[in-house]
């Protein structure tokens, strides 16, 4: 299944909200998979430095990450393919 990165920003002065947020990525993935759209939420990585938020996911397409994005209210969330370099 392709990977897909979504990039969220998140102000330091909420940094207390990063682990919260990811759970709602988390329960939308778990979400769409049940209703038959097949979405897996990997991992959440904060760089507070960079008041920035990276939720990886993976997942049939990208409308399907982004409409995790909705329904786990992450924001103006798009979603870009991802490919680690090993």
């Amino acid at each position: 299944m392709p990977s897909y990165l979504v990039e969220v920003y998140l102000p330091r002065s909420r940094a207390d909200q990063a682990r919260a947020t990811a759970r709602r990525a988390r329960v939308a993935a778990e979400q769409l998979t049940r209703e038959g759209t097949a979405v897996n939420y990997v991992r959440t990585t904060f760089l507070p430095e960079d008041e920035t938020c990276f939720h990886l996911f993976e997942a049939v397409s990208a409308d399907a990450v982004e409409e995790a994005g909705r329904r786990a209210k992450l924001g103006r969330a798009r979603a870009v393919p991802y490919m680690p370099i090993e």
